[in-house]
């Protein structure tokens, strides 16, 4: 004689993801071209997260704003854009380590020859945020 078959037991249903956090505000620059002429925007746009504090996130903070760029921008245009242009201030790029940590990549600073270089030249292109991980960046004093 054979038993019946024990009913499975259900799994409890797993929590929703948590949401991603709001970019830190942000109004978006209007382009204010004389009337009747046309613009033609740059072909290749990276898209840049910049930490809107200083440093990389802490305490589980996320607070960054999304910035389209020109890739053939450099690393001293985003310094001097962000008001950050002098020689005491450092881009510095992030990757995400999963649990909330982060792991430092390049450091290039607003006096150094690496910062008159186009930002394609450090692989932050327009395939980051798609096929390769998204580009994060902080700005830090220099030590």
């Amino acid at each position: 004689m054979t038993l019946p078959a024990k009913p499975a037991e259900a799994e409890p249903p797993k929590p929703a993801p948590p949401k991603l956090p709001k970019p830190a505000s942000f109004k978006p620059p209007k382009f204010e071209g004389s009337p009747g002429v046309n613009f033609i925007p740059p072909k290749n746009i990276t898209t840049l997260f910049i930490f809107a504090e200083i440093g990389p996130p802490k305490n589980g903070s996320l607070k960054f704003q999304p910035w389209q760029i020109d890739s053939s921008k450099t690393v001293r245009d985003i310094l001097d854009h962000l008001g950050k242009g002098d020689e005491k201030w450092n881009v510095v790029e992030y990757f995400e380590a999963g649990d909330g940590k982060w792991d430092k990549g390049i450091t290039v600073g607003y006096k150094s020859d690496r910062a008159k270089k186009e930002i394609s030249k450090f692989g932050w292109t327009p395939k980051r945020g798609g096929a390769l991980p998204p580009v994060w960046l902080a700005t830090e004093q220099k030590e």
